[in-house]
């Protein structure tokens, strides 16, 4: 089902592109440090005069993983599964927890790596 059936089913009247206009912004505000071409190709945009699409090889997969990641945190928090000030005390007891940068503190910093410890 498309998103706009699914708005209309859902009896909504916002449209489809008020979402991806909403995503844009949130991209361009809240990820300063993503390059605006990232945010172009998660919405599926050509990025680029054909001289630079020829030599754009790369997908940007990383930057737009981290990217949709906190578009997902921002647009849906519960359902995204990850609370960023909550830790399982279980967890935190038997030494499991390893804290993880959020997609927002990875855009900030810069860094894509492996978690790093607590």
């Amino acid at each position: 089902m498309s998103l706009t059936k699914a708005l209309r089913t859902a009896g909504r009247d916002e449209t489809v592109h008020g979402f991806r206009s909403t995503f844009r912004d949130f991209a361009a505000e809240r990820c300063p440090t993503i390059p605006a071409m990232v945010a172009e190709m998660a919405l599926a945009h050509k990025v680029g005069t054909a001289t630079e699409q020829a030599y754009l090889r790369s997908d940007l997969r990383d930057l737009r993983h981290a990217l949709m990641d906190a578009w997902g945190r921002f647009a849906a928090p519960s359902l995204s599964g990850v609370a960023e000030n909550v830790t399982a005390i279980r967890k935190a007891e038997a030494g499991e927890f390893q804290r993880v940068p959020s997609p927002m503190e990875a855009v900030r910093t810069g860094k894509w790596g492996k978690p790093s410890a607590p």
